[in-house]
């Protein structure tokens, strides 16, 4: 009895000592994709009000087609941690349009959230910066609702 209680002493340690190398050499998963919805309503110039509902797979972008002319698309990308802020970009054509900020993408929370579209056919980049305070024309908004 004791040669067995023995043998099995060390089975036990030999497991103990290899479980961690063994964890170690292990490669990181991937997360695994999520569905979340997307409620929206838009309202784009003089257009029809829009609204409606989508699922949406987080490790693909949700496209939004908010008007066929001028074709205007909403595409978002969920945070990759809870609580963390999704990325909203906009396309437009034959207009060039912008959020905000003057850029074709801007930050979204999840749960409600509201985004401005603006012309940004008269915007201007690089480093020259006018001394005069310029009114951006709004081409409509978007209404988003986020949940998991």
């Amino acid at each position: 009895m004791g040669i067995r209680w023995f043998g099995a002493k060390w089975i036990v340690a030999g497991l103990l000592v290899t479980m961690p190398a063994m964890a170690r050499d292990k490669a990181p998963s991937q997360p695994e994709p999520f569905h979340y919805t997307v409620r929206f309503g838009a309202m784009i110039g003089s257009l029809e009000p829009i609204a409606g509902e989508m699922l949406c797979v987080s490790d693909k972008d949700c496209e939004i087609l908010l008007s066929f002319w001028p074709r205007i698309e909403l595409s978002l990308r969920p945070p990759h941690i809870r609580g963390g802020e999704g990325q909203a970009s906009i396309s437009c054509w034959p207009l060039k349009c912008m959020f905000a900020n003057e850029r074709g993408y801007s930050t979204f929370s999840m749960g409600v959230d509201r985004l401005t579209i603006y012309d940004g056919r008269h915007h201007r980049s690089g480093i020259e910066v006018d001394a005069v305070w310029r009114r951006r024309e709004t081409i409509g908004s978007v209404t988003i609702v986020v949940t998991r």
